[in-house]
């Protein structure tokens, strides 16, 4: 994908199988089997990322629009239907997803701009808002336009559809109650303003009440008679059933193992669960049994295979295993990774080959390398490849990356780090002495001026709090992440110099009887004394008490390496 994509995904039956219809960030609304991953169709709307999250009929329609350039010509924004129904029946016999072309699509009205805010669909119509927060209603059959309702300047939150009316709120505060009619057009029972609050959520609906999140309230509507009301009330709709029996096509098509990516402590283990799918995604059956052939990479682990159960049990080294299901002529997978208890310790010598598989994103992200003196370390280049074989770029040269368990609590996380040069977009290089000798020649001249040099930022991640270098600040900072705005930090300039070795420390010490955690951070030159003191510490009164150990890097201009990562718990 292109782009970070907002659109949840609605799971739907629809010809009597499910389907799963999402937007994406690549600009294509899809449908996919549930059961089996399986992407049925896509319709490619945009050259952006749809963040609208479709809306499907009970006979299969899909509903969805988008606020980015087209596809077609250079117009922005379209509302378009989607016939589920028929879309995925090019798919049968073929390998890819059907791909749904604009004089496919059931309709299509080009230039509304309803990228934010989900739509609805009511009795045969639908209900778009725009990003202006302007209600469009189409006649989900043709989608001709029924009515323009304005409601505000700004959308960003999704109306509700409870109790026969639509309850919505502008960005800007403006609440409405809307009632339906039967033309398509809209009468307004209630509306008010929240003077000096920003609404970017989306009204709840639930148990009589009605809830409403704002930049400075949390506000509960209701009252003992709306509560009785809905106690009373019969259901507003029941979930589409399964079909019921077997499904007639019994021929297996697709196998899937569960759970896909596990993380074991040692001593623990995992059961499988093997499923055969038929090619439409209906599942035919569950642990087929004893003519089910399993098998695992990886040393030093137990398979014991006891139809219908698989159990799995890990060694307890930082080692990653595949275990791999094969049926009726079928194979799938599912990834383990098992990591010892704490200390742990990482010099990348002794034979080690490349970045360890335990860690996520690891291998993607760092390049393992060697000095001339034979030293092994860890570099983060300025350019990665998106899969093999394709051209390098600039996506994940800032990224974070994790080790370990999310329950990982009270340690220290510890390494050394080194950071190199790079004017205007071109690598440091060099053979981790600082060198540099190996490096490419830049293709700028190399007496530009002091601002054109570029250093990198590199950070240790400790229980979701991050000790970073920001190079090009010439600082070092201390900060936490958390869901809210009031997130702890603390700020030390300091000069770095490219080419020398540093250590950095970073501990956090939880402490729950005082509602705070610890925060603590150094840096100093490697080969010197570890200083008493901290660069920076602070007593983190929203605290982070667990989280994996990870590195942040940002090596979009210049080159980072790191050697000698520890993670041991607190004394």
């Amino acid at each position: 994908p292109y782009d970070t994509t907002y659109s949840t995904p609605m799971l739907t039956r629809v010809g009597g199988r499910d389907l799963l219809v999402f937007g994406s960030g690549d600009g294509a609304v899809w449908g996919m089997q549930p059961g089996t991953g399986k992407m049925e169709w896509k319709a490619q709307l945009s050259r952006r990322g749809l963040n609208v999250s479709p809306v499907v009929s009970p006979d299969g329609m899909v509903f969805t629009g988008h606020s980015e350039e087209n596809t077609v010509g250079n117009t922005m924004g379209a509302f378009v239907s989607v016939d589920a129904t028929t879309a995925g029946a090019a798919t049968s016999g073929s390998s890819g997803p059907a791909a749904i072309a604009d004089n496919q699509l059931r309709w299509k009205n080009y230039q509304v701009m309803a990228g934010k805010s989900s739509p609805l669909f009511i009795d045969g119509k639908v209900y778009a808002t725009t990003d202006s927060a302007k209600m469009l209603v189409f006649d989900g059959e043709t989608g001709r336009q029924l009515e323009r309702k304005a409601l505000g300047r700004v959308s960003r939150g999704t109306p509700v559809y409870a109790d026969g009316k639509i309850y919505y709120c502008s960005r800007g505060g403006r609440f409405y109650i809307l009632k339906p009619k039967a033309d398509g057009t809209l009468d307004t029972v209630f509306r008010t303003s929240l003077r000096g609050e920003q609404v970017d959520a989306s009204p709840i609906v639930a148990g009589g009440r009605l809830y409403l999140t704002t930049s400075e309230a949390v506000y509960c509507i209701g009252n003992e008679e709306s509560i009785a009301a809905n106690a009373a009330a019969a259901p507003a709709g029941e979930a589409p059933e399964a079909a019921a029996g077997e499904p007639a096509d019994q021929t297996p098509a697709y196998l899937t193992v569960s759970p896909y990516d596990v993380l074991l402590k040692p001593g623990e283990s995992v059961e499988f669960t093997l499923r055969v799918f038929n090619a439409g995604g209906e599942l035919i059956e569950t642990q087929p049994g004893e003519s089910v052939r399993w098998s695992s990479s990886g040393e030093g682990a137990s398979l014991v295979v006891d139809p219908p159960a698989v159990r799995f049990s890990p060694s307890g080294s930082h080692e990653a295993y595949l275990v791999t299901a094969s049926y009726a002529g079928l194979s799938a997978s599912a990834r383990v990774r098992s990591v010892p208890p704490l200390p742990w310790a990482f010099d990348f010598e002794s034979g080690a080959e490349d970045v360890p598989l335990t860690w996520v994103g690891g291998r993607v992200r760092y390049n393992l390398r060697e000095d001339d003196a034979g030293n092994h370390y860890l570099a983060k280049p300025t350019e990665l490849p998106t899969r093999p074989g394709k051209p390098t770029t600039k996506l994940g040269t800032r990224s974070r990356m994790w080790m370990g368990p999310s329950d990982l609590a009270d340690y220290t996380v510890q390494a050394d780090v080194q950071m190199q040069t790079g004017i205007a977009g071109e690598s440091g290089g060099g053979a981790g002495d600082g060198s540099g000798d190996d490096a490419p020649l830049p293709e700028l001249p190399t007496q530009a001026s002091s601002s054109a040099v570029k250093l990198p930022s590199v950070g240790l991640i400790n229980s979701r709090y991050t000790f970073t270098l920001f190079g090009p600040n010439n600082e070092a900072r201390l900060y936490s992440w958390c869901t809210h705005d009031k997130r702890t930090q603390a700020v030390q300039p300091i000069a770095f110099e490219p080419g020398v070795w540093y250590t950095m420390k970073l501990r956090v010490v939880p402490k729950p009887e005082a509602g705070v955690a610890t925060v603590s951070a150094k840096v100093w030159r490697r080969g010197e004394a570890e200083p008493g003191g901290w660069t920076l510490e602070f007593d983190d009164p929203e605290p982070n008490y667990q989280g994996s150990p990870g590195l942040f890097g940002d090596a979009k201009e210049a080159e980072f390496y790191l050697d000698n990562l520890s993670v041991t718990p607190n004394e």
